[in-house]
Protein backbone atom coordinates (compact mmCIF):
# COMPACT_ATOMS: atom_id res chain seq x y z
CA UNK A 1 0.00 0.00 0.00
CA UNK A 2 3.06 2.59 1.05
CA UNK A 3 4.52 1.43 -2.03
CA UNK A 4 1.63 2.62 -4.57
CA UNK A 5 1.22 5.71 -2.58
CA UNK A 6 4.83 6.69 -3.39
CA UNK A 7 4.48 5.34 -7.36
CA UNK A 8 1.46 7.30 -7.30
CA UNK A 9 2.76 10.90 -5.89
CA UNK A 10 6.38 10.29 -8.14
CA UNK A 11 3.67 9.83 -10.77
CA UNK A 12 1.97 12.97 -9.96
CA UNK A 13 5.30 15.17 -9.25
CA UNK A 14 6.57 14.20 -12.75
CA UNK A 15 3.27 15.11 -14.12
CA UNK A 16 2.97 18.72 -12.35
CA UNK A 17 6.97 18.95 -13.46
CA UNK A 18 6.19 18.50 -17.39
CA UNK A 19 3.18 20.48 -17.37
CA UNK A 20 5.23 23.12 -15.73
CA UNK A 21 7.64 22.88 -18.01
CA UNK A 22 5.04 23.26 -20.44
CA UNK A 23 3.85 26.44 -19.32
CA UNK A 24 7.33 27.92 -19.33
CA UNK A 25 7.95 27.01 -23.20
CA UNK A 26 4.79 28.24 -24.21
CA UNK A 27 5.03 31.27 -21.99
CA UNK A 28 8.61 31.85 -23.69
CA UNK A 29 6.84 31.71 -27.16
CA UNK A 30 4.02 33.99 -26.00
CA UNK A 31 7.23 36.22 -25.02
CA UNK A 32 8.89 35.91 -28.47
CA UNK A 33 5.87 36.54 -30.29
CA UNK A 34 5.02 39.41 -28.71
CA UNK A 35 8.92 40.92 -28.84
CA UNK A 36 8.86 40.24 -32.83
CA UNK A 37 5.13 42.04 -32.21
CA UNK A 38 6.03 44.87 -30.86
CA UNK A 39 9.56 44.78 -33.56
CA UNK A 40 7.44 44.54 -36.50
CA UNK A 41 4.93 47.55 -34.84
CA UNK A 42 8.88 49.78 -34.26
CA UNK A 43 9.69 49.07 -37.67
CA UNK A 44 6.55 49.42 -39.23
CA UNK A 45 6.11 52.84 -37.23
CA UNK A 46 9.48 54.41 -38.39
CA UNK A 47 8.39 53.70 -42.20
CA UNK A 48 5.33 55.36 -41.70
CA UNK A 49 6.91 57.88 -40.13
CA UNK A 50 9.99 57.83 -42.47
CA UNK A 51 6.95 58.23 -45.94
CA UNK A 52 5.91 61.49 -43.76
CA UNK A 53 9.15 62.49 -43.18
CA UNK A 54 10.25 62.13 -47.11
CA UNK A 55 7.25 63.92 -48.40
CA UNK A 56 7.91 66.99 -45.83
CA UNK A 57 11.25 67.27 -47.25
CA UNK A 58 10.58 66.23 -50.73
CA UNK A 59 7.88 69.19 -50.72
CA UNK A 60 9.39 71.37 -47.97
CA UNK A 61 12.66 71.99 -51.11
CA UNK A 62 10.94 71.67 -54.45
CA UNK A 63 9.12 74.28 -56.16
CA UNK A 64 7.34 74.96 -59.25
CA UNK A 65 9.23 75.94 -62.24
CA UNK A 66 9.33 76.18 -66.06
CA UNK A 67 10.99 72.50 -65.68
CA UNK A 68 8.75 71.13 -64.12
CA UNK A 69 5.84 71.97 -66.70
CA UNK A 70 7.47 70.86 -69.79
CA UNK A 71 4.99 67.62 -70.14
CA UNK A 72 1.90 70.02 -69.29
CA UNK A 73 2.42 72.54 -71.85
CA UNK A 74 3.36 69.80 -74.47
CA UNK A 75 0.55 68.35 -73.67
CA UNK A 76 -1.63 71.43 -73.91
CA UNK A 77 0.01 71.83 -77.50
CA UNK A 78 -0.97 68.99 -78.92
CA UNK A 79 -4.54 69.23 -77.23
CA UNK A 80 -4.29 72.46 -79.57
CA UNK A 81 -2.69 71.66 -82.45
CA UNK A 82 -2.71 67.54 -82.80
CA UNK A 83 -0.29 65.15 -82.82
CA UNK A 84 1.74 67.22 -85.16
CA UNK A 85 2.78 69.36 -82.10
CA UNK A 86 5.65 66.98 -80.51
CA UNK A 87 7.35 67.46 -83.86
CA UNK A 88 8.00 71.48 -83.34
CA UNK A 89 8.71 70.80 -80.02
CA UNK A 90 12.71 72.08 -79.12
CA UNK A 91 13.54 69.24 -77.13
CA UNK A 92 16.53 69.41 -74.42
CA UNK A 93 19.07 66.57 -74.56
CA UNK A 94 17.24 64.04 -71.93
CA UNK A 95 13.76 64.46 -73.95
CA UNK A 96 11.52 62.17 -71.84
CA UNK A 97 9.33 61.63 -74.60
CA UNK A 98 8.76 57.99 -74.44
CA UNK A 99 9.79 57.84 -70.51
CA UNK A 100 7.14 60.49 -68.91
CA UNK A 101 5.17 62.54 -71.57
CA UNK A 102 2.95 59.26 -72.11
CA UNK A 103 1.92 58.95 -68.09
CA UNK A 104 1.85 62.39 -67.97
CA UNK A 105 -0.53 63.12 -70.64
CA UNK A 106 -2.46 60.10 -69.16
CA UNK A 107 -2.57 62.02 -65.73
CA UNK A 108 -3.70 64.88 -67.16
CA UNK A 109 -6.85 63.56 -69.18
CA UNK A 110 -7.79 61.66 -66.03
CA UNK A 111 -7.39 64.41 -63.34
CA UNK A 112 -7.05 67.58 -65.14
CA UNK A 113 -3.65 70.02 -65.20
CA UNK A 114 -3.06 70.63 -61.81
CA UNK A 115 0.44 71.69 -60.72
CA UNK A 116 0.53 69.11 -57.76
CA UNK A 117 -0.54 66.67 -59.72
CA UNK A 118 3.01 66.61 -61.40
CA UNK A 119 5.13 67.39 -57.99
CA UNK A 120 3.09 64.04 -56.38
CA UNK A 121 4.38 62.10 -59.54
CA UNK A 122 7.61 62.89 -59.26
CA UNK A 123 7.61 61.50 -54.95
CA UNK A 124 5.57 58.17 -56.21
CA UNK A 125 8.69 57.82 -58.31
CA UNK A 126 10.86 58.16 -55.65
CA UNK A 127 8.77 56.10 -53.36
CA UNK A 128 8.32 53.93 -56.36
CA UNK A 129 12.51 53.54 -56.44
CA UNK A 130 12.39 52.70 -52.98
CA UNK A 131 10.43 49.63 -53.81
CA UNK A 132 11.91 48.19 -56.63
CA UNK A 133 15.54 48.03 -54.13
CA UNK A 134 13.42 46.52 -51.61
CA UNK A 135 11.96 43.97 -54.11
CA UNK A 136 15.81 43.08 -55.66
CA UNK A 137 16.98 42.61 -51.53
CA UNK A 138 13.71 40.04 -51.69
CA UNK A 139 14.49 38.35 -54.79
CA UNK A 140 18.42 37.53 -53.71
CA UNK A 141 17.18 36.49 -50.49
CA UNK A 142 17.81 39.23 -48.16
CA UNK A 143 14.32 39.24 -46.55
CA UNK A 144 15.71 40.91 -43.90
CA UNK A 145 17.04 43.98 -45.26
CA UNK A 146 14.12 45.02 -46.88
CA UNK A 147 13.55 47.45 -43.69
CA UNK A 148 16.80 48.54 -43.42
CA UNK A 149 16.90 49.36 -47.08
CA UNK A 150 13.44 51.16 -47.02
CA UNK A 151 14.32 53.60 -43.79
CA UNK A 152 17.96 54.75 -45.25
CA UNK A 153 16.64 55.37 -48.35
CA UNK A 154 13.56 57.20 -47.25
CA UNK A 155 15.62 58.98 -44.26
CA UNK A 156 17.93 60.41 -47.13
CA UNK A 157 20.09 63.45 -46.58
CA UNK A 158 18.67 66.69 -47.48
CA UNK A 159 21.53 67.31 -50.43
CA UNK A 160 20.36 64.28 -52.05
CA UNK A 161 16.96 65.84 -52.34
CA UNK A 162 18.47 68.98 -53.27
CA UNK A 163 21.35 68.60 -55.57
CA UNK A 164 20.17 64.99 -56.64
CA UNK A 165 16.81 66.25 -57.28
CA UNK A 166 15.63 62.86 -56.36
CA UNK A 167 12.07 63.72 -56.42
CA UNK A 168 11.86 66.13 -58.88
CA UNK A 169 9.35 65.30 -61.39
CA UNK A 170 11.23 65.63 -64.22
CA UNK A 171 14.94 63.95 -63.46
CA UNK A 172 17.06 61.18 -64.06
CA UNK A 173 14.98 59.57 -60.98
CA UNK A 174 12.60 58.27 -62.98
CA UNK A 175 15.06 57.14 -65.54
CA UNK A 176 16.71 55.40 -62.30
CA UNK A 177 13.39 53.72 -62.24
CA UNK A 178 13.20 51.86 -65.43
CA UNK A 179 17.22 50.72 -65.12
CA UNK A 180 16.18 49.33 -61.48
CA UNK A 181 12.75 47.85 -62.64
CA UNK A 182 15.38 46.30 -65.59
CA UNK A 183 17.91 45.05 -63.02
CA UNK A 184 14.57 43.79 -61.49
CA UNK A 185 13.31 41.73 -64.28
CA UNK A 186 17.01 40.01 -65.06
CA UNK A 187 17.31 38.68 -61.58
CA UNK A 188 13.78 37.27 -62.22
CA UNK A 189 14.65 36.08 -65.57
CA UNK A 190 17.75 34.57 -64.07
CA UNK A 191 15.16 32.09 -61.91
CA UNK A 192 12.97 31.37 -64.53
CA UNK A 193 14.07 32.88 -68.01
CA UNK A 194 10.58 34.08 -69.57
CA UNK A 195 10.45 35.39 -72.71
CA UNK A 196 7.98 37.55 -71.62
CA UNK A 197 11.48 39.05 -69.35
CA UNK A 198 13.42 39.42 -72.15
CA UNK A 199 10.92 41.60 -73.85
CA UNK A 200 10.08 43.91 -71.54
CA UNK A 201 13.60 44.72 -70.57
CA UNK A 202 14.18 45.11 -74.57
CA UNK A 203 11.03 47.54 -74.43
CA UNK A 204 12.43 49.65 -70.94
CA UNK A 205 15.49 49.79 -72.43
CA UNK A 206 14.35 51.60 -75.84
CA UNK A 207 11.93 53.49 -73.50
CA UNK A 208 14.39 54.91 -71.00
CA UNK A 209 17.77 54.94 -73.53
CA UNK A 210 16.04 57.64 -75.88
CA UNK A 211 14.27 59.30 -73.06
CA UNK A 212 17.28 60.21 -71.32
CA UNK A 213 20.78 59.21 -72.83
CA UNK A 214 22.25 59.13 -68.69
CA UNK A 215 20.59 56.04 -68.49
CA UNK A 216 23.35 54.08 -70.98
CA UNK A 217 26.04 54.81 -69.01
CA UNK A 218 24.17 53.87 -65.75
CA UNK A 219 21.90 50.83 -66.88
CA UNK A 220 22.46 50.47 -70.01
CA UNK A 221 25.91 49.43 -70.57
CA UNK A 222 26.13 48.08 -67.01
CA UNK A 223 23.62 45.70 -67.57
CA UNK A 224 25.23 44.31 -71.20
CA UNK A 225 28.87 43.88 -69.99
CA UNK A 226 27.48 42.24 -66.68
CA UNK A 227 25.51 39.77 -69.51
CA UNK A 228 28.74 39.65 -71.95
CA UNK A 229 30.95 38.64 -68.83
CA UNK A 230 28.62 36.23 -67.36
CA UNK A 231 28.29 33.73 -70.89
CA UNK A 232 30.79 31.34 -69.45
CA UNK A 233 27.97 31.12 -66.70
CA UNK A 234 24.45 30.99 -68.65
CA UNK A 235 26.66 28.16 -71.02
CA UNK A 236 26.96 26.07 -68.07
CA UNK A 237 23.28 26.50 -66.87
CA UNK A 238 20.97 24.04 -68.56
CA UNK A 239 17.45 26.53 -68.02
CA UNK A 240 19.73 29.69 -69.77
CA UNK A 241 22.11 28.60 -72.58
CA UNK A 242 19.42 29.64 -75.04
CA UNK A 243 17.73 32.25 -73.12
CA UNK A 244 20.69 34.53 -72.36
CA UNK A 245 21.34 34.89 -76.60
CA UNK A 246 18.16 35.99 -76.98
CA UNK A 247 18.33 38.34 -74.01
CA UNK A 248 21.78 39.75 -74.88
CA UNK A 249 20.38 39.90 -78.60
CA UNK A 250 17.34 42.21 -77.63
CA UNK A 251 19.90 44.43 -75.54
CA UNK A 252 21.72 44.39 -78.98
CA UNK A 253 18.13 45.71 -80.96
CA UNK A 254 17.59 48.40 -77.82
CA UNK A 255 20.92 49.94 -78.68
CA UNK A 256 20.11 50.08 -82.61
CA UNK A 257 17.10 51.24 -81.20
CA UNK A 258 18.25 54.05 -79.35
CA UNK A 259 21.11 55.00 -81.40
CA UNK A 260 18.84 55.50 -84.68
CA UNK A 261 15.97 57.25 -82.48
CA UNK A 262 13.73 54.53 -82.83
CA UNK A 263 15.08 53.59 -86.49
CA UNK A 264 14.17 57.24 -87.59
CA UNK A 265 10.61 57.47 -86.62
CA UNK A 266 11.64 59.95 -83.13
CA UNK A 267 14.27 61.74 -85.41
CA UNK A 268 12.63 65.55 -84.55
CA UNK A 269 13.49 64.43 -80.55
CA UNK A 270 17.28 64.53 -81.53
CA UNK A 271 19.25 67.35 -79.71
CA UNK A 272 22.34 68.23 -81.58
CA UNK A 273 25.73 67.74 -79.16
CA UNK A 274 29.07 66.20 -78.97
CA UNK A 275 30.33 64.46 -75.72
CA UNK A 276 34.07 66.02 -75.04
CA UNK A 277 36.06 63.61 -72.67
CA UNK A 278 38.58 66.06 -71.51
CA UNK A 279 41.92 65.76 -68.89
CA UNK A 280 41.71 69.71 -68.70
CA UNK A 281 39.62 69.82 -65.35
CA UNK A 282 40.40 66.67 -64.28
CA UNK A 283 41.38 67.36 -61.06
CA UNK A 284 38.26 70.06 -60.39
CA UNK A 285 35.90 67.18 -61.89
CA UNK A 286 37.14 64.74 -59.16
CA UNK A 287 36.55 67.35 -56.28
CA UNK A 288 33.44 68.03 -57.34
CA UNK A 289 32.91 64.16 -57.52
CA UNK A 290 33.84 63.57 -53.87
CA UNK A 291 31.81 66.95 -52.74
CA UNK A 292 28.51 65.84 -53.90
CA UNK A 293 28.74 62.31 -52.93
CA UNK A 294 30.30 63.23 -49.52
CA UNK A 295 27.13 65.99 -49.08
CA UNK A 296 24.84 62.72 -50.17
CA UNK A 297 26.54 60.31 -46.99
CA UNK A 298 27.07 63.14 -45.26
CA UNK A 299 28.10 62.07 -41.18
CA UNK A 300 28.54 65.10 -39.89
CA UNK A 301 25.49 66.90 -38.28
CA UNK A 302 24.86 69.76 -40.43
CA UNK A 303 22.31 71.68 -42.37
CA UNK A 304 23.29 72.14 -46.40
CA UNK A 305 22.85 75.76 -47.85
CA UNK A 306 24.52 77.61 -49.95
CA UNK A 307 27.23 79.41 -48.07
CA UNK A 308 28.93 75.88 -46.38
CA UNK A 309 28.29 73.49 -49.58
CA UNK A 310 31.42 74.63 -50.58
CA UNK A 311 33.45 73.50 -47.85
CA UNK A 312 35.45 70.74 -49.15
CA UNK A 313 36.82 68.68 -46.45
CA UNK A 314 33.85 67.34 -44.51
CA UNK A 315 32.85 66.46 -47.71
CA UNK A 316 36.35 64.02 -47.93
CA UNK A 317 35.36 62.61 -45.03
CA UNK A 318 32.20 61.25 -45.38
CA UNK A 319 33.30 60.89 -48.73
CA UNK A 320 36.33 58.49 -47.44
CA UNK A 321 34.28 56.67 -44.99
CA UNK A 322 31.67 55.61 -46.81
CA UNK A 323 33.58 54.48 -49.85
CA UNK A 324 35.82 52.41 -47.32
CA UNK A 325 32.70 50.78 -46.60
CA UNK A 326 30.99 49.92 -50.31
CA UNK A 327 34.62 49.06 -51.55
CA UNK A 328 34.59 45.91 -48.71
CA UNK A 329 31.38 44.83 -48.81
CA UNK A 330 31.64 44.89 -52.75
CA UNK A 331 34.44 42.99 -52.11
CA UNK A 332 33.19 40.17 -49.74
CA UNK A 333 30.37 40.34 -51.91
CA UNK A 334 32.94 39.33 -55.15
CA UNK A 335 35.02 36.39 -52.86
CA UNK A 336 32.08 34.75 -52.04
CA UNK A 337 32.50 31.51 -54.41
CA UNK A 338 28.81 29.95 -53.82
CA UNK A 339 27.14 32.68 -55.87
CA UNK A 340 24.27 32.28 -58.06
CA UNK A 341 23.43 33.87 -61.26
CA UNK A 342 20.89 36.36 -59.98
CA UNK A 343 23.54 37.57 -57.58
CA UNK A 344 26.52 37.63 -60.03
CA UNK A 345 24.12 39.78 -62.22
CA UNK A 346 23.29 42.17 -59.64
CA UNK A 347 26.96 42.51 -58.33
CA UNK A 348 28.41 43.24 -61.67
CA UNK A 349 25.59 45.49 -62.89
CA UNK A 350 26.00 47.25 -59.39
CA UNK A 351 29.81 47.42 -59.98
CA UNK A 352 30.15 48.52 -63.54
CA UNK A 353 26.84 51.12 -63.12
CA UNK A 354 28.93 53.27 -60.31
CA UNK A 355 32.39 52.65 -61.95
CA UNK A 356 30.80 53.79 -66.00
CA UNK A 357 29.11 56.74 -64.11
CA UNK A 358 31.96 57.76 -61.95
CA UNK A 359 34.37 57.90 -64.90
CA UNK A 360 31.63 59.85 -67.34
CA UNK A 361 31.28 62.50 -64.41
CA UNK A 362 34.92 63.13 -64.12
CA UNK A 363 35.96 63.07 -67.67
CA UNK A 364 32.93 64.76 -69.70
CA UNK A 365 32.97 67.99 -70.66
CA UNK A 366 30.76 70.47 -68.21
CA UNK A 367 29.91 73.66 -69.56
CA UNK A 368 31.94 76.14 -67.52
CA UNK A 369 28.46 78.43 -66.46
CA UNK A 370 27.65 74.75 -64.97
CA UNK A 371 30.59 73.55 -63.56
CA UNK A 372 30.07 74.16 -59.86
CA UNK A 373 26.56 73.61 -59.47
CA UNK A 374 25.25 71.51 -56.94
CA UNK A 375 22.90 70.36 -58.86
CA UNK A 376 25.34 68.48 -61.12
CA UNK A 377 24.75 65.87 -57.83
CA UNK A 378 21.92 64.34 -60.46
CA UNK A 379 24.32 62.63 -62.58
CA UNK A 380 25.62 60.62 -59.35
CA UNK A 381 22.23 59.38 -58.18
CA UNK A 382 22.31 55.53 -58.87
CA UNK A 383 25.01 55.37 -57.14
CA UNK A 384 23.65 55.93 -53.58
CA UNK A 385 21.02 53.40 -54.39
CA UNK A 386 23.67 50.70 -55.00
CA UNK A 387 25.61 51.23 -52.49
CA UNK A 388 22.86 51.13 -49.90
CA UNK A 389 21.37 48.01 -51.45
CA UNK A 390 24.61 46.41 -51.54
CA UNK A 391 26.09 47.08 -47.81
CA UNK A 392 22.39 45.68 -46.50
CA UNK A 393 21.90 42.44 -48.72
CA UNK A 394 25.74 41.60 -47.87
CA UNK A 395 25.23 41.91 -44.21
CA UNK A 396 22.47 39.98 -43.96
CA UNK A 397 23.40 37.02 -46.46
CA UNK A 398 26.59 37.16 -45.18
CA UNK A 399 26.64 37.72 -41.52
CA UNK A 400 28.85 35.11 -40.22
CA UNK A 401 31.54 36.00 -42.53
CA UNK A 402 32.15 39.62 -41.28
CA UNK A 403 34.11 39.80 -38.04
CA UNK A 404 32.45 41.78 -35.20
CA UNK A 405 34.58 45.09 -36.15
CA UNK A 406 32.87 45.22 -39.74
CA UNK A 407 29.69 44.38 -38.37
CA UNK A 408 30.39 47.35 -35.45
CA UNK A 409 31.38 49.73 -38.06
CA UNK A 410 28.26 48.79 -40.49
CA UNK A 411 25.66 49.62 -37.94
CA UNK A 412 27.24 52.53 -36.36
CA UNK A 413 27.92 54.28 -39.67
CA UNK A 414 24.38 53.07 -40.51
CA UNK A 415 23.09 54.89 -37.64
CA UNK A 416 25.09 58.10 -37.90
CA UNK A 417 24.18 58.54 -41.85
CA UNK A 418 20.29 58.33 -40.47
CA UNK A 419 21.14 60.69 -37.57
CA UNK A 420 22.73 63.47 -39.83
CA UNK A 421 20.08 62.99 -42.47
CA UNK A 422 17.66 64.08 -39.76
CA UNK A 423 19.60 66.49 -38.26
CA UNK A 424 19.44 67.91 -42.03
CA UNK A 425 16.04 67.99 -42.65
CA UNK A 426 13.90 67.72 -39.79
CA UNK A 427 13.27 71.67 -39.48
CA UNK A 428 11.47 71.05 -43.09
CA UNK A 429 8.44 68.09 -40.95
CA UNK A 430 7.13 70.76 -39.63
CA UNK A 431 6.89 73.93 -41.84
CA UNK A 432 4.03 74.27 -43.94
CA UNK A 433 4.43 73.34 -47.35
CA UNK A 434 4.94 76.56 -49.81
CA UNK A 435 5.69 75.04 -53.44
CA UNK A 436 5.61 78.35 -55.05
CA UNK A 437 8.55 79.67 -53.43
CA UNK A 438 9.30 81.95 -56.28
CA UNK A 439 5.85 84.00 -56.22
CA UNK A 440 4.66 82.59 -60.17
CA UNK A 441 1.08 83.36 -58.82
CA UNK A 442 1.54 86.60 -57.45
CA UNK A 443 2.85 87.48 -60.77
CA UNK A 444 0.02 86.27 -62.57
CA UNK A 445 -1.91 88.30 -60.54
CA UNK A 446 -0.36 91.88 -61.16
CA UNK A 447 -0.32 90.86 -64.67
CA UNK A 448 -4.28 89.79 -64.84
CA UNK A 449 -4.95 93.07 -62.62
CA UNK A 450 -3.08 95.54 -65.44
CA UNK A 451 -5.13 93.65 -68.07
CA UNK A 452 -1.74 91.91 -69.50
CA UNK A 453 -2.46 88.84 -71.05
CA UNK A 454 0.23 88.20 -74.09
CA UNK A 455 3.73 88.64 -73.55
CA UNK A 456 7.66 87.73 -73.68
CA UNK A 457 10.00 86.75 -70.83
CA UNK A 458 13.18 84.71 -69.52
CA UNK A 459 12.24 80.86 -69.76
CA UNK A 460 12.11 80.33 -66.18
CA UNK A 461 9.00 82.63 -65.75
CA UNK A 462 7.30 82.25 -69.12
CA UNK A 463 6.33 78.64 -69.33
CA UNK A 464 5.46 78.48 -65.74
CA UNK A 465 3.53 80.95 -65.60
CA UNK A 466 1.70 80.27 -69.38
CA UNK A 467 0.92 77.22 -67.39
CA UNK A 468 -0.64 78.24 -64.54
CA UNK A 469 -3.09 80.31 -65.65
CA UNK A 470 -4.62 77.74 -67.33
CA UNK A 471 -3.20 79.44 -71.19
CA UNK A 472 -5.22 82.56 -69.59
CA UNK A 473 -1.84 84.18 -69.89
CA UNK A 474 0.59 83.63 -72.55
CA UNK A 475 4.05 84.12 -71.86
CA UNK A 476 6.72 83.47 -74.86
CA UNK A 477 10.64 82.91 -74.09
CA UNK A 478 12.45 85.10 -74.64
CA UNK A 479 16.21 84.91 -74.90
CA UNK A 480 18.76 87.31 -74.36
CA UNK A 481 22.26 87.28 -75.56
CA UNK A 482 24.47 87.25 -72.17
CA UNK A 483 27.31 89.82 -73.54
CA UNK A 484 25.38 92.56 -74.59
CA UNK A 485 21.94 91.82 -73.25
CA UNK A 486 20.22 92.18 -75.88
CA UNK A 487 16.95 89.86 -77.29
CA UNK A 488 17.90 87.04 -79.98
CA UNK A 489 15.09 85.07 -81.87
CA UNK A 490 17.12 81.39 -80.60
CA UNK A 491 14.65 79.12 -79.84
CA UNK A 492 14.94 78.28 -76.11
CA UNK A 493 15.02 74.40 -74.97
CA UNK A 494 11.97 73.29 -74.05
CA UNK A 495 10.22 75.65 -76.92
CA UNK A 496 7.51 75.15 -79.65
CA UNK A 497 8.20 77.08 -83.32
CA UNK A 498 4.71 77.43 -83.23
CA UNK A 499 4.76 80.26 -80.50
CA UNK A 500 6.40 82.37 -82.74
CA UNK A 501 4.26 82.22 -85.37
CA UNK A 502 0.66 84.65 -86.61
CA UNK A 503 -1.33 81.98 -85.33
CA UNK A 504 -0.30 81.81 -81.63
CA UNK A 505 -1.41 85.30 -81.05
CA UNK A 506 -4.69 85.85 -78.98
CA UNK A 507 -7.53 87.06 -81.15
CA UNK A 508 -8.27 90.37 -78.90
CA UNK A 509 -4.51 91.28 -79.19
CA UNK A 510 -3.92 94.78 -77.96
CA UNK A 511 -0.88 94.89 -75.78
CA UNK A 512 2.16 92.90 -75.39
CA UNK A 513 4.88 93.09 -72.67
CA UNK A 514 8.37 92.00 -72.13
CA UNK A 515 9.40 91.19 -68.27
CA UNK A 516 13.18 91.99 -67.54
CA UNK A 517 13.98 89.89 -64.93
CA UNK A 518 16.49 90.42 -62.25
CA UNK A 519 17.27 86.69 -61.30
CA UNK A 520 17.83 83.39 -62.51
CA UNK A 521 18.35 85.45 -66.20
CA UNK A 522 21.01 85.41 -69.16
CA UNK A 523 20.04 89.32 -68.84
CA UNK A 524 22.75 90.29 -66.14
CA UNK A 525 22.07 93.81 -66.09
CA UNK A 526 18.69 94.16 -66.02
CA UNK A 527 18.97 97.85 -66.96
CA UNK A 528 21.33 97.57 -69.84
CA UNK A 529 18.82 95.06 -71.06
CA UNK A 530 15.83 97.37 -70.93
CA UNK A 531 18.43 99.88 -72.84
CA UNK A 532 18.57 97.56 -75.55
CA UNK A 533 15.36 96.59 -75.77
CA UNK A 534 14.28 99.92 -75.91
CA UNK A 535 16.44 99.97 -79.24
CA UNK A 536 15.01 96.77 -80.48
CA UNK A 537 11.29 96.96 -80.23
CA UNK A 538 10.90 100.87 -79.92
CA UNK A 539 10.02 102.90 -76.72
CA UNK A 540 7.37 101.55 -74.45
CA UNK A 541 3.91 102.74 -73.62
CA UNK A 542 4.82 102.23 -70.16
CA UNK A 543 7.14 100.53 -67.76
CA UNK A 544 5.23 98.77 -64.82
CA UNK A 545 7.47 97.80 -61.99
CA UNK A 546 6.82 94.79 -59.92
CA UNK A 547 9.09 93.72 -56.73
CA UNK A 548 12.79 94.32 -59.12
CA UNK A 549 11.29 93.28 -62.26
CA UNK A 550 10.56 95.88 -64.70
CA UNK A 551 7.23 94.92 -67.18
CA UNK A 552 8.32 96.55 -70.59
CA UNK A 553 4.63 97.37 -72.47
CA UNK A 554 3.72 98.10 -76.19
CA UNK A 555 0.27 98.79 -77.60
CA UNK A 556 1.17 96.50 -80.71
CA UNK A 557 2.80 93.03 -81.48
CA UNK A 558 5.92 92.50 -80.98
CA UNK A 559 6.03 89.34 -82.80
CA UNK A 560 7.37 90.33 -86.41
CA UNK A 561 10.36 91.94 -84.84
CA UNK A 562 11.09 88.79 -82.75
CA UNK A 563 10.94 86.98 -86.06
CA UNK A 564 13.78 89.57 -87.60
CA UNK A 565 15.96 89.22 -84.61
CA UNK A 566 19.16 87.80 -84.99
CA UNK A 567 20.37 84.40 -83.42
CA UNK A 568 23.43 84.37 -81.25
CA UNK A 569 25.35 81.99 -79.19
Amino acid sequence: MLQWELLHQASVLKYEHSHFITRLQLTDRLMNIKCANWFKLIIFSILIFGIYASYKTSFGIISINSDVVDTGLLWQGVLKHGWGFIKTWNYNYDNWLLSLFPIHFILFEVFGDHIKLILWFGYLVFLANILICCWIAYELGAKLAVPAIAILLLYSNYFWYLGGLITFPITHNSTNLYGLICLLLIIKWTKKPRYLYSLLILVFFIIAGISDPWFLSTYGVPILLTQIYLIKEYINSTDLAKASSYLIIAILFSFAAIATKLFGLLEFSSQKFIVVFTFKNLLAHICNYVKYLGLIFNLLPGRFNLENHNQFWPSMISFTVMAILAITFNCKFLKVKDKNLAELNYLFTNIFSILLVSCSFILLYIPKSHFNDFMNARYLINIPFFIIMTICIVLEKYWNRFNIVVKIAAFAIGFLYLITSCYSSNYLWWQKIDTDKNGYYNLLSFLQQNHLNYGYADYWQANIITWIAHQQVLIRPLTFYDKTGEATSNLHLQSSELWYQETDLPKEHTTTFIIVQKENSQCQDQTSCAEKISQQFGKPEKILTYHDEFIMVWNHPLLSIIQKLPKKY
